[in-house]
């Protein structure tokens, strides 16, 4: 059986859902990172070379016009936004580089 040669991990777009409009994909960012931590770490057990990426950056205005507002109504509040996507990126740069 050969090895895997290498591996992408992508995961947070989801987690850093607004817990409060959004308690079903929301992830607290502290459980994301030791989530991600484990994920990596297993993977690793089977792959030397594994590839985290980070969850993309939120343009609030696209998605507002593609995914709220035609579910929610105009003036519905997001439930995602560019900071928390920023903070969640950050931490899986930060178990990228720990793992």
């Amino acid at each position: 059986h050969a090895a895997t040669a290498l591996a992408t991990v992508w995961f947070g777009a989801n987690d850093g859902a607004d817990a409060s409009l959004n308690p079903r994909q929301h992830v607290p960012i502290d459980e994301y990172k030791t989530n991600l931590t484990q994920i990596v770490e297993r993977i690793r057990q089977r792959c030397e070379r594994v590839i985290v990426l980070s969850p993309p950056p939120i343009h609030e205005a696209s998605y507002r016009t593609v995914f709220v507002e035609p579910r929610q109504g105009k003036g519905a509040p997001l439930d995602r936004s560019l900071a928390v996507s920023q903070s969640y990126a950050v931490a899986a740069g930060e178990v990228a580089a720990a793992t």
